[in-house]
């Protein structure tokens, strides 16, 4: 029997590794105020959940809902990725809370937003239904010999309205604009997207360069800690508390006694964390953002 070393060290087990796990416990410590005001914006927003009264064919309350757990569950695992050090990830997972809060104030805005992001879900799984149809996506077995033209036509009856005319999809962008959230795309959207799409940023994400600027000093592997982690957490949270009031105005809670009751206490506690961490806030510029 082969004894294995001990995964003491990063450059043996990576962020499974001891070393790793002592670096996350030093990021816990030294923003140890920060985890305590992550975790206080997680229990209000469970609470947040028991004041819903949701009837089964209110579709458009119904996605809502579905929105904003996806929020939620992105929420805490950015909290995962914050404490872990994982930078990069934590700023993708924060992008995944911005998007839902896009949805969210779509649905709000606009009556037929729920059909028309069923019809744009729909439609993609229609195009890939129709690849493995013409043989350019694997397929297993047991769906071979399946009525392809039939069951992409059920794909497709959310593709057009009761009038026979196709249905438009909007991109990200153009939701964003039509929301009054534009400026929350160009800026943090597109920011945390660089974080989502391997390119250009990995080799400022995992190279330093030398004092010359002439080659590489080292990489860059392992947790990482620094102004980031108070940034994109704070962010996080925002846009967190933003998907619980859209969604309050889609339940119709918005004006009610108990909403107030959880959510003002909570939305004066983001603004004094915020006021708290301003000027790590402002540091992190777009202009000089290089937060790996």
């Amino acid at each position: 029997m082969v004894n294995r070393p001990v995964a003491t060290e990063i450059s043996f087990n990576g962020f499974f590794s001891d070393q790793a796990e002592e670096k996350s416990k030093a990021i816990k410590r030294e923003h140890k105020q920060l985890f305590f005001y992550l975790a206080e914006v997680n229990e209000k927003a469970h609470q947040y959940r028991n004041l819903w009264r949701i009837g089964s064919r209110n579709v458009k309350a119904l996605f809502a809902a579905a929105l904003f757990h996806r929020a939620l569950t992105a929420y805490q695992a950015l909290i995962f990725l914050i404490q872990k050090g994982f930078a990069s990830e934590a700023r993708a997972t924060c992008r995944n809370i911005l998007e839902a809060k896009f949805k969210l104030a779509y649905l709000l805005k606009e009556p037929e937003a729920a059909v028309l992001l069923i019809a744009l879900g729909e439609k993609k799984r229609a195009d890939r239904l129709r690849n493995m149809k013409a043989g350019r996506l694997p397929v297993s077995e047991k769906l071979k010999g399946q009525d392809w033209d039939a069951v992409i036509k059920k794909a497709e009856e959310h593709l057009k309205d009761e009038k026979g005319v196709a249905r438009k999809g909007l991109s990200m962008r153009e939701i964003a604009k039509k929301c009054g959230l534009e400026e929350n795309y160009l800026g943090y959207y597109s920011l945390f997207s660089e974080a989502t799409h391997s390119g250009h940023i990995e080799l400022s994400a995992y190279m330093k360069p030398n004092a010359e600027g002439t080659g590489v000093e080292t990489l860059l592997y392992g947790p990482r800690d620094g102004s980031w982690v108070d940034w994109v957490a704070l962010e996080g949270a925002g846009f967190l508390i933003d998907c619980m009031e859209i969604s309050a105005h889609i339940f119709r809670i918005r004006t009610t006694r108990d909403f107030d009751l959880l959510f003002k206490p909570l939305l004066r506690r983001n603004n004094d964390m915020m006021q708290r961490f301003r000027e790590i806030i402002r540091g992190n510029s777009l202009e000089e953002e290089s937060l790996l």
